[in-house]
């Protein structure tokens, strides 16, 4: 060699390219645990939060996650939901009055879970970096 050049071994490199390598699949089941991780708890403290009077709203509460999206909410049969979570004056569809005040429970639980989601990336993340 010339004396403008050096040279370097690096062990392990083998290791970290394979590491990396397994990764690119990894990452969307990672991803795909961590949503699935968090909605359900977003999804049980709504339940918790949800006001009752026959149970209909907080049974009606699920989740679902479909590739990198997520959702939490009521199912479509309870089309009073948010008039419970935002409240609702006025007249409705047949012309009854109403005026109810909020009573907010999705909201209240995306904000109270916010560790716990971040808590579930973190650790799909610590999986994956020490797989």
């Amino acid at each position: 060699m010339g004396k403008d050049m050096f040279s370097m071994d690096i062990s392990g490199l083998d290791a970290v390219v394979a590491k990396l390598e397994a990764l690119e699949g990894g990452v969307d089941d990672a991803v795909a645990t961590a949503l699935e991780t968090a909605s359900l708890e977003v999804e049980s403290v709504a339940k918790s939060m949800a006001p009752v009077e026959t149970g209909t709203l907080r049974r009606s509460i699920t989740h679902e996650v479909s590739g990198g999206d997520a959702r939490v909410g009521p199912s479509e049969e309870v089309p009073y939901a948010a008039r419970i979570e935002f409240g609702f004056t006025g007249a409705d569809a047949l012309g009854r009055n109403f005026s109810t005040s909020a009573q907010p429970y999705l909201r209240p639980a995306l904000m109270n879970t916010r560790s716990a989601q971040r808590a579930a990336f973190v650790g799909a993340i610590s999986d994956l970096a020490g797989s």
